[in-house]
């Protein structure tokens, strides 16, 4: 009796190698981007509930304090000066947000950063307060207005996303102030910046040519 024969297990050939490789790559084309997608629209939605945050702890600082608002400080000449919405001992270098005014209302500094945004971890902030719902007081220090001195609350901004210089797509704020005449809010999200009015709702914004100024300015005539 002849023994059975065992079949020889045939491999795969250089072309259906190369066959699989390419599908591979395509697949991955596929689904990476759809990926970074999901990845920077959760990183959009933790960072719109933080600037949200903000807003709304801004509201109870202002119902401890009869209706005044949050001051700020600003430039070289507010570095070490206490008194403004965050504290930052060196100008344009690091924040201490738990000795600003806001902290008590926060009491968590993670609130302060935007998510993906390590520069703004490093520094331990990521976001400005415009400096239009302020009133230049002294160099360094602008002191809080009252709510009630603002007819539009809804269309006037508290709180964005400073950007770094001309490169709107990065976010970096120098010293948590939004001067409106020399400052710019970051477009990072496809076009558009992230926002909290005065009324405490938060959203996404496009913003134009201009860099968000006009936005910082939607607020009418209050703005100095």
């Amino acid at each position: 009796m002849n023994a059975r024969q065992v079949p020889q297990r045939r491999g795969f050939t250089l072309i259906e190698l190369l066959v699989v490789i390419a599908i591979i790559g395509i697949l991955a084309a596929l689904i990476f981007p759809v990926f970074s997608r999901a990845k920077e629209s959760a990183h959009q939605a933790s960072s719109l509930s933080n600037i949200r945050q903000l807003g709304i702890a801004s509201a109870l600082y202002e119902g401890d304090h009869d209706d005044m608002g949050l001051a700020s400080t600003d430039g070289g000449m507010g570095s070490g000066m206490e008194g403004g919405w965050v504290y930052y001992p060196e100008f344009n270098v690091r924040f201490d947000v738990s000795r600003g005014a806001l902290y008590p209302y926060v009491k968590n500094k993670d609130v302060y950063i935007e998510a993906g945004d390590g520069e703004g971890r490093s520094r331990g902030l990521s976001f400005g307060r415009n400096g239009c719902v302020t009133r230049p007081l002294i160099l360094g220090y602008n002191a809080g207005r009252s709510a009630s001195e603002f007819d539009r609350p809804a269309e006037t901004p508290e709180f964005g996303e400073e950007a770094l210089d001309e490169r709107y797509d990065r976010t970096l704020t120098n010293d948590g102030y939004l001067n409106p005449d020399v400052d710019f809010l970051s477009s990072r999200w496809r076009g558009g910046t992230l926002v909290v009015y005065l009324d405490r709702h938060a959203k996404r914004v496009r913003i134009g040519n201009d860099t968000g100024r006009t936005l910082l300015r939607a607020g009418g005539e209050q703005c100095p």
